[in-house]
């Protein structure tokens, strides 16, 4: 990596191509960009990799730190958990072909998530019903399955948490 390029383990920044319009700086929702000599440098112990500098980046200096799974090492297996988002990601593309290139790309095994986020949001329907009618459930109820909720509470609110996360 070049040093005119920063990394968290959630994105990267190219600061040659950083304008310094700042439009990253708004969006992020834990204020983990800095401006510094009109180019963009990332703070990286609170990046939650949201993506939303990503998203708003015109001039793309900011792109998602990915890595294939050739970087484990020979006692990991790479697995993907695949979101049914994905999938609205290639019109017209079958779900099990987005799985086998996936698996072409390097994954060892891929594990279409949409059977399980049924029953996850079915068993979750009936928590909130039941429990809205006895006042027992503490509120607010979040999702666990957004990992970047999750970070961004565990930004917001680190002794909540056992660990701290590691990227």
């Amino acid at each position: 990596m070049s040093q005119k390029q920063t990394s968290t383990c959630y994105v990267r920044f190219d600061q040659d191509l950083c304008a310094g319009f700042g439009s990253c700086l708004r969006v992020c929702p834990t204020k983990a960009i800095r401006v510094k000599n009109k180019k963009a440098v990332r703070i990286v112990g609170q990046c939650i990799g949201c993506g939303e500098c990503i998203r708003t980046c015109r001039e793309g200096a900011v792109s998602a730190a990915t890595e294939g799974p050739g970087v484990l090492g020979k006692d990991h297996v790479a697995i993907a958990l695949v979101s049914p988002v994905l999938y609205a990601q290639f019109p017209g593309v079958m779900p099990k072909d987005v799985l086998l290139g996936l698996r072409h790309m390097g994954f060892e095994h891929t594990i279409d998530m949409s059977y399980f986020l049924e029953i996850f949001q079915f068993a979750t329907e009936e928590f909130i019903g039941r429990n809205r009618k006895s006042q027992t459930a503490p509120w607010p109820l979040i999702s666990p399955v957004c990992p970047v909720v999750v970070r961004l509470i565990a930004f917001d609110f680190p002794t909540s948490c056992p660990t701290s996360c590691q990227c």
